[in-house]
């Protein structure tokens, strides 16, 4: 486990096979709106040359809209969440502490749109395919070609939304804290 951040210092010292995230949509063309976040990894793994994927269900898919950007509705999440977090009391009661001087505006946006060009590949229950409007026609049609599931990645759906990171040495996976 690591800290969401360390996601670039590592990819950046080598020590990263693979990037795979999850996606909460999909458009027509194969951009892919996620988490707050997920551009970012995608910008870091493509400045390293390591593969960036995405593991969706078929089901995030939406061909209606085409240019992710352009199109999807990013939500704006409450300022208190940037600018307040939750802290004990020293009465031991939880309360809300502001952390930004008061009256400080915040930008919260909870997703984010990563162009397709930065994705190396899409993974889902069907296959593996390119995030472009050819790859992304295995739903249209059943005469497309869809290539082999990469071989030892396993997709957890419960867990899509998340990134995991398959590093390369092995003893830092093996070590106990």
């Amino acid at each position: 486990m690591i800290a969401d951040n360390a996601a670039g210092h590592l990819l950046q010292r080598g020590l990263v096979d693979a990037v795979i995230v999850g996606a909460d949509r999909v458009t027509a063309r194969g951009d892919v709106a996620n988490k707050i976040g997920t551009y970012l990894k995608a910008l870091a793994a493509q400045a390293h040359a390591v593969p960036f994927y995405v593991a969706l269900p078929t089901s995030a898919l939406d061909y209606r809209l085409t240019d992710g950007i352009g199109e999807s509705a990013i939500e704006q999440r409450s300022a208190g969440e940037v600018t307040h977090v939750i802290g004990r009391a020293v009465d031991g009661c939880l309360q809300a502490v502001e952390i930004a001087p008061p009256g400080s505006a915040a930008w919260n946006d909870a997703f984010e749109v990563t162009p397709a060009h930065r994705i190396s590949a899409l993974i889902t229950e069907r296959g593996v395919v390119s995030a472009s409007v050819e790859g992304l026609c295995i739903e249209a049609s059943s005469s497309c070609e869809v290539y082999p599931i990469l071989h030892g990645i396993g997709v957890n759906w419960s867990g899509v939304g998340l990134f995991a990171l398959l590093r390369k040495r092995r003893p830092l996976l093996d070590k106990r804290w």
